[in-house]
């Protein structure tokens, strides 16, 4: 769980830094995972990433906090794609 927490924070700052960059719909998608991930709403967090990344494919935050709440659910494999989803789009991702 503290991995988590951690990464939502850095999810957090990933948001302020893309906010200029993104549409609206995109960012307040992803905006609504953060919030539904850090109140423990994995599968409500995995919609809202799902949404933002319909609008932007490209948005390698969304895969991330997406890749986020999968491994915490268990599925390490979604997981693992995700993260590879957001370094193939984003190569200086921080994934820890």
């Amino acid at each position: 769980m503290k991995f988590t927490k951690r990464i939502f924070w850095l999810l957090a700052v990933l948001f302020l830094v893309t906010a200029s960059a993104l549409g609206d719909g995109a960012l307040d998608d992803y905006h609504s995972g953060l919030a539904k991930g850090k109140n423990g709403d994995s599968d409500g967090a995995i919609a809202d990433f799902n949404k933002a990344i319909e609008l932007k494919p490209d948005f390698a935050e969304a895969y991330i906090g997406r890749g986020i709440m999968k491994r915490a659910k268990g599925d390490l494999d979604g997981a693992l794609a995700d993260f590879n989803k957001a370094i193939q789009f984003k190569p200086d991702s921080i994934i820890t």
